[in-house]
């Protein structure tokens, strides 16, 4: 009996030991519940806070002295207030969005913090992100097309290089443009220095396709190099007049035979002594040879005579190039590869007539008044071997006094053309031009050496 009732009093003791045990877990989980709910509630999670206040309210109604049922029913209407206000931002947002508001749509999208919309809202901030930055590229894509409208090139390039998203196309053609028209430009005005009015005026039309107004002035430069061009032409018509009236009489002089003659009424220097001399108006000057040089032709021609090593007609075939393109690189290049003329060379008639051209061509130089290109193309003529270096030298000796008597008064260019005078009365059956021909001043000068020997 005594054992019984001890067992009794045992279990008793283990369910109240349980019990107690239960009893006190549980009023630490409640409490535990209570701060994570006390807490999001401060943090503004209205919607947590409702969920862990009603799940204590659920088990103990009673707990906190029945602050957790009234605690319960405040969070939950916060929630449910605060998840419409965040809808209600949301949708006020996109509405923004859409019409292009950006700044006001980026306020509503920042205040949705919760709720189902939360990743939609925070999408559409990386959106409006993109939107300002492209804005941005589109202002300053703007600028730099109003750069290049204006005409600063140097601008414009830096902002297009800059330019990237959705104008980065249309920047690189701008580039393009900005480029093709600064090499055209280049080409231009490098051709125009270099006289070559036709490819001047190819590239200036380039540049004036691509933007008329452009830096560099294309269209001024177009004119320019149109009234040059015009200018040479005439020039180019009236020594071809004055060619086709020597060739029809008014006097010779050839110098040990070839195709040379000086006619005309007058030139080189004219004037009464005591009078100020001035250049003479020249009819007719130096007949050029009347064919038509196929540039490229010749120097073919020239090189295949260096082939088969007839070197006076390669160097005749070389000076009539520069007789007609006096720039030509090739022509230049190959005449110095050559070796240098003997004393006992022979050139063939043809040779002869083809280094004729560079000498008429500096005949015809010194009545257009181009004293100092004669004398270079004549001295060339001279130096690779032309055969008629009597004229050559009198007519270097020409363009010298008159250089002088036009108002240098050099002594050097007196004793230069002394020097030039010399060569030409010691070359054999070279007899200068009468008074028709040239100055009375430049002949005296002339004989006056032939006087002191």
């Amino acid at each position: 009996m005594l054992k019984s009732y001890s067992r009794a009093t045992n279990a008793l003791a283990v369910a109240l030991l349980l019990a107690l045990g239960a009893t006190s877990a549980f009023a630490d989980k409640k409490g535990e519940q209570w701060k994570l709910a006390d807490q999001a509630g401060k943090e503004g999670r209205f919607e947590e806070a409702a969920q862990l206040y009603c799940a204590i309210a659920a088990e103990d109604p009673k707990y906190k002295n029945g602050d957790v049922v009234m605690m319960c029913n405040v969070m939950t209407k916060e929630a449910a207030r605060v998840k419409k206000k965040y809808e209600d931002n949301f949708s006020q947002a996109v509405s923004f969005f859409q019409s292009g508001q950006l700044e006001d749509a980026e306020q509503k999208f920042r205040n949705v913090k919760d709720g189902p919309h939360l990743d939609e809202a925070r999408s559409y901030l990386a959106k409006i992100n993109a939107a300002r930055t492209e804005a941005g590229q589109v202002a300053a894509f703007q600028k730099a097309v109003a750069a290049y409208q204006a005409g600063n090139f140097g601008d414009a390039k830096v902002s297009f290089l800059l330019i990237t998203g959705g104008k980065a196309g249309e920047a690189k053609d701008y580039l393009a443009k900005i480029n093709q028209y600064e090499q055209a430009m280049a080409a231009g005005n490098k051709a125009l220095e270099a006289k070559d009015y036709r490819a001047a005026t190819e590239r200036f039309n380039e540049a004036i396709a691509i933007r008329a107004d452009g830096p560099g002035d294309p269209r001024g430069k177009l004119s320019q190099t149109q009234q040059l061009m015009a200018a040479a032409a005439e020039a180019e018509k009236r020594q071809q007049q004055q060619l086709a009236s020597a060739a029809g009489g008014g006097g010779s002089h050839q110098a040990g035979g070839g195709a040379i003659t000086t006619s005309g009424g007058g030139a080189g220097l004219s004037g009464q002594s005591g009078s100020a001399l001035q250049p003479a108006k020249v009819v007719g000057a130096v007949k050029l040879p009347t064919r038509t040089l196929d540039v490229a032709k010749t120097l073919e021609e020239a090189e295949a005579a260096k082939s088969k090593g007839d070197m006076a007609l390669a160097r005749g075939k070389y000076l009539a190039v520069l007789g007609v393109e006096p720039a030509n690189v090739t022509a230049r290049g190959g005449l110095r590869a050559l070796p240098r003329p003997q004393a006992n060379e022979k050139p063939s008639a043809a040779a002869t007539a083809d280094a004729d051209t560079l000498l008429a061509r500096g005949i015809g130089e010194f009545y257009s008044g181009q004293f100092e290109d004669s004398e270079v193309h004549i001295k060339e003529y001279i130096e690779f071997g032309g055969t008629k270096t009597g004229l050559g030298f009198f007519y270097i000796g020409a363009s010298k006094i008159t250089r002088y008597y036009l108002g240098s008064k050099e002594r050097r260019l007196l004793l230069e053309a002394k020097n030039a005078f010399s060569q030409a009365r010691q070359t054999a059956s070279f007899h200068p031009p009468d008074q028709k021909f040239i100055s009375p001043v430049i002949l005296k000068e002339y004989e006056s050496g032939a006087a002191a020997n």
